[in-house]
């Protein structure tokens, strides 16, 4: 789980704040014989946040969930 206080960009006139948010990561490996098998993900609820917001207006989002599968053998 990774957790994110908001964050204040400022300049002159105003201020924008960018709400604080919550996360799920997740990672699971196997190793058989000289195999490997994992599976890692991001965001698995697949929360939509803004990941920063900078004082003159502009905002992006964050990453939706990703998810990704490895094999590996070792010689």
């Amino acid at each position: 789980m990774v957790h994110s206080g908001k964050s204040i960009s400022t300049n002159a006139l105003w201020s924008i704040v960018t709400p604080a948010r919550t996360t799920v990561d997740g990672l699971a490996e196997i190793n058989w014989q000289n195999w490997r098998f994992a599976l890692n993900a991001t965001n698995l609820l697949n929360n939509r946040y803004y990941a920063s917001c900078l004082a003159r207006g502009d905002c992006f989002m964050g990453a939706p969930r990703n998810v990704m599968g490895t094999v590996g053998y070792r010689f």
